[in-house]
């Protein structure tokens, strides 16, 4: 089975659009505004947007749909997953449940159920996955930037309707 790890990592930032609703302090609210562009950008695919949330040295962790864990290290090696993913994806919708968000100082996490569904270009199928998703966040310089992007994503599967 072809490994869609990618597109757990673009489901990461994107689908956390809607992590802080309700969220009260300032800090809090500009991590929404940041979250929120960031699923905005994923949705329309404007890579430049979505790379500038991120901290230079960002890493992350993948559950890829074939099985195994995939890590990554650094901007590019997440701008290069996102060039090949949005080659490959397209119609991509998020849905978010239950979620929690702590802010301590100049760090933040923020954590949801993420539901998302996409299709896949070469192949024409609509396909959904679901799992955790978290990302600890960092005040650098006075801005937030995501440091750190996991999931728990399960194998993509085709959508019933």
């Amino acid at each position: 089975m072809k490994t869609f790890a990618w597109m757990d990592y673009a489901l990461l930032i994107a689908s956390l659009s809607s992590l802080l609703v309700g969220c009260g302090s300032s800090d809090e609210k500009q991590i929404m505004e940041i979250i929120q562009s960031s699923g905005e950008a994923f949705e329309n695919e404007d890579l430049d947007t979505i790379i500038g949330y991120l901290s230079q040295d960002c890493e992350g962790r993948v559950n890829p749909a074939d099985g195994g864990i995939m890590r990554f290290a650094g901007k590019e090696a997440l701008k290069a997953a996102f060039i090949k993913g949005f080659r490959e994806w397209d119609k991509i919708k998020l849905k978010l449940t239950d979620t929690v968000v702590e802010v301590s100082g100049d760090t933040a996490t923020a954590s949801s159920d993420a539901k998302h569904t996409m299709t896949h270009v070469e192949m024409g199928a609509r396909g959904m996955t679901e799992g955790v998703i978290t990302a600890d966040f960092k005040k650098i310089e006075g801005v937030w930037k995501m440091t750190r992007i996991e999931d728990n994503i399960e194998q993509w599967k085709p959508a019933l309707y």
